[in-house]
């Protein structure tokens, strides 16, 4: 990370608050000997060019190095002498000095010096500053630099770094424009220095909480400025905030470095040296301000389990890509803030992407948990995705708690680990493109004829075809084929329509006579778009519910103009009427799911026995399916079991192995049974597929005799023979 990148946005851009600050000159009068070594040789190196480079780097230390601070040095005998003389010069520092300018073309002499401690990444910092705003639009070259981390041999405690620049000056526009600069310039790039000293210096101490080095950093900053803290514009303390952020995060990636190197060589089978390209990705993926809030144990942790996600996924996917894979990880963990800690629930989530319409972003994990555990919210800011365009899988973090800020119980988390993965890939979006679909005349010709000829008297009450037409942004749309009869007082359609407050909005309005009553009452033939917003009828796989959308324009219609027949949707009424009470039923019993409950209702066929089958019957087939979903098939390839109400006999078989439903209903063929006799309905949800055969058969033997051809056909067809459930 570039020590400009490291420094963006701290408070000191304005350089009308530097004014009071005047550069360093110094007048240089002779040079003393004041020998110095390098801070990573042991000994004075015996390579010539690196005697040479030493001692080029001296003659630079005491060329910007004041001449009394010099002889102060020197003339310092004990060691508390030298002590407060390194002190006195550690409180001069950082210098930044200037050559003297020459008429261009010339070269542009830049020096840094100070201390080397917490001051990692200043050279590229000072380089970069001056090469980018000494000429405010144009990137300045910088043919040569030069820089040593190095000690006084008086004193092989004390660190300090070197830095030199230099820069061609092309022309004489170019020389005034950095003479105009450099001053303000400098005290910007010292005062900078300077903070980012301070703020590390108050960051490595691990004594202090997260809140008292907000403080100190804060105090540190006022006196920079030489006011008080709280005459200082908050903007620049907010600004301050990220700065530490930023401080907090790189020091949390150097951690996790040394981490992961520990990490290597105890799991080496593990963790591959890419491991650190992949430290860098997520750093960057997880910004400043997550990573300052948590501990780098934490981070460490998060990496290793998404790179590990990262892989398996990548395995799981080369050795079966038609199939669904999906990685969950929950632990606990704690959130540091300036005055408080919070404890935190997260989780990981990896998972591969099958098709290219699917979509699962935050909003579908979100909606998954929380259906699993009410009453949670998310972590602000703890949302993380990695979306790699070349690959069909995605690593999501993601941080909860509870609304009332207690923690989560053991049962909680366990039922979350339990029943999320099923959730979260039964919430996968399939998006899917509009359908361009004109309107059929001749279809809509035949429906109004055949509309017509049920108006034979004239009190008749309209007669209503409701058909789907499209779906039109946030809404969906139906084609309505409305004939009545009018009478001498009647209002016009439209405004029946327009003259009561509705959910629906009404469009492309046809009308015609389609006949007459007796030769004095004319039948109206009216062909019209309702829309209505499609938010209450998404389901919780973001699947349409149209018989649900569609039964509420017929409700709206039938309030709107009085009574009326709904022509096509009289079967669908009688459905819903039945579905309603299964419903309440399983509501009475405490385990209704609207998602679950319609897929189980919606799937019996044939279609025409949902209207007729007993309540009690669909019931206890569904609580059945319901336990079907708790066996964990760890020792079974499939499940059954059979129960009897009333005249009819159910039967449920489960396996989330494969599909088993053709076989069931082959072996089902094989025996005389009238068609209305046997129903059947097939759900797979969580992974587990379910088949529920309801029969009305009084013959206990035939029912019995079914049930054993089924267990031997399912026996053939899996590797294991189940444990048959009790009856």
């Amino acid at each position: 990370m570039s020590y400009r990148k490291f420094t963006k946005g701290f408070p000191f851009r304005s350089h009308s608050s530097l004014c009071s600050l005047a550069p360093f000159t110094f007048p240089f009068k002779r040079r003393v000997k004041l020998p110095i070594r390098s801070s990573f040789l042991s000994s004075q190196p015996t390579e010539l060019h690196l005697q040479v480079f030493l001692e080029y780097m001296n003659q630079l230390v005491l060329t910007i190095l004041p001449f009394d601070l010099q002889e102060r040095l020197l003339s310092a005998q004990s060691p508390e002498e030298q002590v407060k003389a390194f002190s006195f010069l550690h409180s001069q520092l950082p210098l930044v000095i200037s050559s003297h300018f020459s008429s261009p073309p010339s070269t542009f002499c830049a020096t840094l010096l100070c201390a080397s401690d917490f001051t990692q990444g200043v050279g590229r910092y000072f380089t970069d500053t001056l090469s980018r705003w000494l000429i405010p639009g144009k990137f300045l070259t910088v043919f040569s630099a030069h820089s040593l981390n190095f000690h006084f041999e008086l004193c092989d405690k004390e660190n300090f770094f070197i830095h030199q620049i230099l820069m061609p000056v092309e022309d004489q526009k170019e020389l005034s424009l950095i003479n105009h600069n450099f001053s303000s310039l400098a005290q910007e790039l010292k005062l900078n220095i300077h903070a980012v000293k301070n703020a590390r210096k108050i960051l490595s101490n691990k004594h202090l909480l997260p809140r008292q080095k907000y403080a100190l950093i804060e105090e540190s900053i006022a006196s920079l400025f030489d006011r008080p803290s709280k005459e200082i514009d908050s903007n620049i303390f907010d600004q301050m905030h990220h700065f530490l952020l930023k401080l907090s995060g790189e020091e949390k990636e150097a951690e996790i470095k040394k981490n992961f190197i520990e990490l290597m060589k105890q799991k080496p089978a593990l963790f591959n040296r890419d491991i650190f390209t992949e430290i860098r990705h997520f750093v960057l993926l997880f910004r400043d301000k997550f990573t300052a809030l948590r501990s780098h144990r934490h981070i460490a942790k998060t990496i290793s389990l998404l790179y590990l996600f990262y892989h398996s996924l990548n395995q799981r996917i080369k050795e079966a890509p038609k199939t669904r894979h999906l990685f969950l990880k929950l632990f606990q963990t704690r959130l540091f803030y300036p005055e408080e800690q919070k404890s935190v629930l997260s989780l990981l989530v990896g998972i591969n992407i099958l098709q290219g319409n699917e979509l699962f972003e935050q909003r579908h994990i979100f909606s998954a948990i929380e259906n699993c555990l009410p009453g949670i919210q998310k972590v602000k800011d703890s949302f993380i995705v990695d979306r790699r365009s070349s690959d069909k899988m995605r690593l999501f973090y993601l941080e909860i708690e509870k609304k009332d800020g207690l923690p989560f119980l053991l049962k909680e988390r366990k039922l979350l680990k339990k029943r999320l993965p099923r959730e979260l890939k039964g919430r996968i979006e399939n998006v899917l493109h509009p359908i361009l679909l004109s309107r059929n005349e001749e279809e809509i010709l035949r429906h109004t004829v055949l509309l017509s000829r049920e108006l034979k008297y004239v009190h008749d009450i309209p007669q209503a075809y409701i058909s789907f037409d499209a779906q039109i942004g946030q809404n969906l749309s139906f084609t309505v084929i409305l004939l009545r009869i009018l009478h001498r007082k009647s209002s016009s359609l439209k405004e029946l329509l327009y003259s009561v407050q509705a959910a629906l909005h009404f469009h492309d309005f046809e009308t015609k006579q389609a006949g007459f009553v007796r030769k004095k009452y004319p039948k109206e033939a009216s062909v019209f778009r309702v829309e209505i917003d499609k938010t209450p009828f998404v389901r919780r796989d973001f699947s349409l519910d149209l018989f649900k959308a569609r039964l509420v324009v017929s409700e709206e219609l039938t309030r709107i103009l009085g009574e009326m027949r709904d022509f096509n949707g009289g079967m669908l009424s009688k459905q819903q009427e039945a579905l309603l009470a299964f419903k309440h039923s399983l509501q009475v019993a405490g385990k209704s799911s609207d998602f679950i409950v319609d897929n189980f209702f919606y799937s019996i066929s044939p279609p025409i026995t949902r209207s007729l089958l007993p309540t009690s019957s669909l019931k206890q087939l569904f609580l059945i399916m319901l336990e079907s979903q708790e066996q964990d098939f760890v020792s079974d390839s499939f499940w059954m079991k059979s129960a009897r109400d009333k005249e009819y006999s159910l039967i449920l078989i489960a396996s989330p192995y494969g599909p088993f439903k053709e076989t069931a209903l082959k072996t089902l063929s094989t025996f005389s049974i009238e068609p209305l006799d046997l129903s059947v309905t097939y759900v797979d949800s969580n992974e587990i597929a379910a088949l529920g055969i309801i029969l009305r058969c009084d013959d206990p033997q035939t029912v019995q005799k079914i049930q054993q051809a089924l267990l031997l056909a399912l026996s053939a067809t899996f590797p294991q023979i189940p444990r048959e459930a009790a009856t």
